[in-house]
């Protein structure tokens, strides 16, 4: 619907955002972006079935690490890593067969 393409255009303009940043810029774009990493596993979690949109909204993760991570102190690595965490999170608890109560790989080899 709207709402999803409105997300995937966000999604690839804050990706270009990310790609952007350079010494001068990061720890504004950074900022910026924050936020949106910490909020997006929620809404993500509605709309996996729109497959382009779970697709842009992974690749907005990934390109603010590769272009961002060296450039960040310590507290904005460990705020990516934890959204980054989330992300994960948000995906096992929606994907997982044992969050569905069928138990799952991991649970069955323990």
């Amino acid at each position: 619907g709207p709402g999803a393409e409105s997300l995937l255009r966000a999604a690839h303009m804050l990706q270009g955002a990310a790609k952007a940043a350079d010494f001068f810029t990061y720890d504004s774009i950074f900022e910026m972006l924050a936020p949106v990493l910490e909020g997006l596993p929620p809404v993500l979690s509605l709309a996996l079935d729109h497959h382009d949109l779970t697709a842009a909204v992974v690749q907005l993760y990934v390109v603010v690490a590769e272009t961002q991570v060296s450039f960040l102190s310590s507290d904005q690595t460990a705020r990516l890593t934890a959204a980054c965490l989330h992300l994960l999170r948000t995906f096992a608890s929606v994907e997982s067969p044992a969050a569905a109560g069928g138990g799952g790989a991991l649970e069955e080899g323990r």
